[in-house]
C-alpha cells in the first residue's frame, strides 16, 4: 500500500495539528507562500518529507489505511479557510476538493509545462478519459496558454499572474556597472542525468537519460567559438548545488575553461534572478529562468531543441518550430540567425516582438500585485 510505503520514507512529528485558516499543500515553495500570509495563521501538511504521528494514530483507529484518508483527516483537524500548493503538476491536489469541500482550493504554477509524457498535460488527458471531478476553486498561471490547458480538465477559475518568484525579486541594473558584450547561459544540470544508463520515454519515444544533454553538447562549442569570435564574454548561469560537478561538465563539453561559471547560492532564490538581470544577453534551452528572463524583458534567446524530441517554444500556444528569437534547430546558421537578431535589435521592437509572441506563455506582474489582489478577495 501507498500509505506503508510513506511511512518507511518519512520522518515522524508527534504535535497534534493546529486548527489554522490556511494549510499549505506539500512543503515545496513553502518560504515563497508565507510572504503572502501571517505565519500565525498557516499550518503546513508536508507530505514530502513528514508523518504526523497523532493523525496516523486516528487512521489506524478508524482502520482506514490510505493517504486521502490521512489527509482528510489532517483537514479536518487543521480546518483550513483555504488549501494552497506551489506545486501545480500534481493531480493529487486536484482532487483535493473532493476530499474536503469546506475550503477553497488554489494552486500557484511553479514552472513551465509541455505535453512530454513526464509532465502533468499528459496524466491529465489520461486521468479526463475516465474521470472529469477535478476541481480547483482557484488556478494561478504563467500565461494564458498554460491556464487554458487547466480549464481543459479542471474545473475552477484561472487566472494569469506570471510567475510569483520572478515577480517577487526587482533590480534595477546601473548602467555604469552593468558589463557590455557578454551573454550568459542558463544552466539546466543535473548531477544523477550526466551517466545514467536508465531509460526515459518521452512521447513514446525511448532514450538514455544520459542523452538529455546532446543539446548542451552541441550548441555549446558554437556558442563558445561565437562568443570568442565576436569578442563577448561567455558565462554560465549554475542551477546546481554540487557546483564542482556542474563547472567540470561544462568544461568537458567546451574543452577549455574560457568561460565563467556563476554558481548557485544554496538557499538564496534571489539570487538566479540577479545574475539574469546583470546579463547582457541570455540564452537558455527549456529552463523556467529563461522564460523568466523574457517576461522581464531581458535579451534573449532560445534553443528549443532537447533531445530526443523538439519540443515548439512556448507551448501550448506558439505553433511555429523558428521566430524572431527562438529555434528548435542545432545549427551555426541558426545561432548565427538568433544571435544577429538579438545584438541589433532595437528596444522598442524588442518590446513589441514580446507583446505579440510571449504573453501568452508568461507576464511580469510587478510586486505579484495581480496575486495580492485576488488572494485578499479570497481571503474576505
Amino acid at each position: 500500500m501507498k500509505l506503508i510505503k510513506i511511512l518507511f520514507s518519512r520522518r515522524f512529528v508527534f504535535k497534534k495539528p493546529k486548527k489554522k485558516k490556511i494549510l499549505i499543500y506539500d512543503s515545496a515553495g513553502v518560504e515563497v507562500l508565507l510572504n503572502f500570509f501571517r505565519k500565525k495563521e498557516v499550518e503546513i501538511l508536508n507530505n514530502r518529507f513528514e508523518i504526523n504521528f497523532y493523525v496516523l494514530f486516528l487512521i489506524i483507529l478508524k482502520f482506514q489505511f490510505s493517504f486521502d484518508i490521512y489527509k482528510k483527516i489532517y483537514c479536518q483537524l487543521v480546518k483550513p479557510k483555504i488549501i494552497i500548493t506551489f506545486i501545480d503538476n500534481k493531480i493529487s491536489f486536484f482532487k483535493f476538493k473532493k476530499l474536503y469541500p469546506f475550503a477553497k482550493t488554489i494552486f500557484i504554477q511553479n514552472g513551465t509545462r509541455d505535453n512530454k509524457t513526464t509532465d502533468v498535460f499528459y496524466l491529465l488527458k489520461k486521468f479526463y478519459i475516465n474521470n472529469k471531478s477535478l476541481h480547483v476553486d482557484h488556478m494561478f498561471c504563467f500565461g494564458t496558454g498554460v491556464a487554458r490547458e487547466y480549464k481543459k480538465y479542471i474545473k475552477g477559475k484561472a487566472t494569469v499572474i506570471g510567475s510569483i518568484k520572478n515577480n517577487m525579486f526587482l533590480y534595477k541594473v546601473k548602467k555604469e556597472k552593468k558589463i557590455k558584450k557578454t551573454i550568459s547561459f542558463i544552466s539546466q544540470y543535473r548531477p544523477n542525468y550526466e551517466k545514467s544508463n536508465n531509460l526515459a520515454v518521452i512521447n513514446k519515444e525511448s532514450f538514455l537519460v544520459k542523452d538529455f544533454y546532446s543539446t548542451e553538447r552541441i550548441l555549446l562549442p558554437m556558442l563558445n567559438n561565437y562568443c570568442k569570435k565576436n569578442k563577448y564574454k561567455l558565462k554560465v548561469i549554475g542551477c546546481s548545488t554540487e557546483t564542482e560537478k556542474e563547472k567540470l561538465f561544462y568544461r568537458s563539453i567546451m574543452k577549455n575553461n574560457n568561460f565563467q561559471f556563476l554558481s548557485k547560492i544554496k538557499n538564496n532564490i534571489s539570487n538566479c534572478y540577479k545574475k539574469i538581470c546583470n546579463s547582457d544577453i541570455l540564452v537558455f534551452v527549456d529552463s523556467t529562468l529563461g522564460y523568466e528572463a523574457l517576461s522581464r524583458g531581458i535579451k534573449t534567446v532560445t534553443f528549443h531543441a532537447r533531445h530526443p524530441n523538439k519540443h515548439v517554444f512556448g507551448w501550448p500556444t506558439q505553433k511555429k518550430k523558428r521566430g524572431p528569437y527562438w529555434t528548435n534547430q542545432l545549427s551555426l546558421t541558426e545561432l548565427n540567425r538568433l544571435m544577429n537578431f538579438i545584438t541589433t535589435v532595437k528596444k522598442k521592437n524588442w518590446e513589441k516582438t514580446l507583446k505579440t509572441t510571449l504573453n501568452s506563455s508568461i507576464i511580469f506582474d510587478k510586486n505579484n500585485e495581480k496575486l495580492k489582489r485576488n488572494l485578499n478577495k479570497i481571503c474576505e
